[in-house]
């Protein structure tokens, strides 16, 4: 998706610059995302609070996603949702089959 952006502004030569760019931010909320649970569990004595918590950071990046640009989606709504419904005719018929059923319980 990066490298689509990339591609649109007609950026490809800042590439590795971009990327380095992102990877850092990504760790320093990595890091900061790390210290809060870390402060969450030492006030509160519990790891539940942290599945409560976590909530809040992806309804963000839901936020987030839904607003990106629909050059960067890659295919339309219709293309999903046909890709979904092609995803659960192919799920539901691996679910008819016993063995591969079994195979799939046990994975998960």
């Amino acid at each position: 998706m990066i490298l689509d952006y990339l591609r649109i502004n007609d950026l490809v030569d800042s590439k590795v610059e971009y990327y380095g760019y992102t990877r850092s931010w990504s760790k320093i909320g990595t890091a900061i995302s790390a210290l809060i649970a870390g402060a969450v569990v030492l006030y509160c004595g519990e790891y539940r609070h942290l599945f409560i918590i976590s909530v809040f950071p992806y309804f963000a990046a839901l936020l987030l996603m839904i607003s990106y640009p629909n050059e960067l989606n890659g295919f339309s709504f219709n293309d999903g949702t046909r890709k979904l419904s092609d995803t659960i005719k192919d799920f539901s018929k691996i679910a008819k089959l016993r063995d591969l059923r079994k195979i799939m319980l046990n994975s998960t």
